[in-house]
């Protein structure tokens, strides 16, 4: 089977950027967006530490106005064991009502994330793809999921490739990492055919990454430099780096359109 190099890969993704950069700097701005919105709501999945000594909590206590002794009996309760009693204190229908508040947070957040930027993750990567084969400066490609006819089956394909990634995430990090990697063409194939049905497009991103997701793994770590590199300036530096790793991971999916055309994939 033929290979491919990633010195090749980035040297004809940079080649692309000399034409573009600043439109791609913009698009690759939204798909970094689009992409990000999946991992936003889970933040803070690890919570925040707040721990403190006894003399702090008091300390802290003292430093709050009078027009804020809820707030300061609710947190000195929190510290000192009395948290339980505090919650249940409260109203039940305040806590339903506070629940559903959350719930529906979240659904719309997912909801947000199926129905729009999924949608605007496919048209980012059309860009990124027609660039790699001709560059341009034209932007008129990020609305392609939202055409008529297009709309619904990417927004199938991209849920259900999202939905099988979190399943076998569910099992352990290490599967649900490798079918990321096996599930990682499917916006670039719905780029080409926004109407293909969507378990044959995740079925046709698994042959293309077949052998080839280690080899991806590690083009994505020969990245870190650059992002590091890009926090040095508070963060925003990373976004100077996106086109670049989006503009090569789009010449990595010519390469493996090729061989599954072929058939040396």
């Amino acid at each position: 089977m033929s290979t491919w190099k990633r010195h090749d890969l980035k040297t004809r993704a940079k080649d692309v950027l000399r034409v573009n950069y600043w439109i791609a700097f913009v698009v690759a701005l939204i798909l970094a967006i689009s992409i990000g919105s999946s991992s936003s709501t889970n933040n803070n999945s690890q919570g925040i530490n707040y721990r403190f000594d006894r003399t702090t909590i008091h300390d802290f206590r003292d430093g709050f106005p009078k027009s804020f002794d809820g707030l300061k009996n609710f947190t000195f309760k929190a510290h000192t064991g009395e948290f339980g009693e505090f919650i249940s204190s409260l109203s039940p229908a305040l806590i339903a009502v506070s629940i559903l508040a959350i719930i529906a947070m979240i659904l719309f957040g997912i909801a947000i994330k199926v129905f729009i930027f999924n949608q605007l993750q496919v048209g980012c990567q059309k860009f990124f793809v027609t660039s790699a084969e001709e560059p341009h400066r034209n932007m008129r490609h990020l609305g392609l999921a939202f055409k008529q006819g297009n709309y619904f089956p990417i927004v199938k394909a991209m849920f259900l490739r999202g939905l099988y990634t979190f399943l076998w995430s569910l099992l352990l990090v290490i599967p649900g990492i490798i079918k990321a990697y096996s599930y990682r063409m499917v916006p670039y194939i719905l780029t080409e055919n926004p109407q293909m049905d969507a378990n044959e497009a995740i079925t046709l991103s698994r042959n293309m990454m077949s052998g080839q997701k280690w080899r991806a793994f590690v083009l994505d770590l020969s990245f870190i430099g650059w992002y590091l590199l890009g926090m040095l300036a508070f963060g925003i530096g990373v976004l100077f780096v996106n086109p670049y790793k989006y503009s090569t991971d789009a010449q990595l999916y010519l390469v493996l359109r090729s061989k599954v055309i072929v058939g040396d994939c």
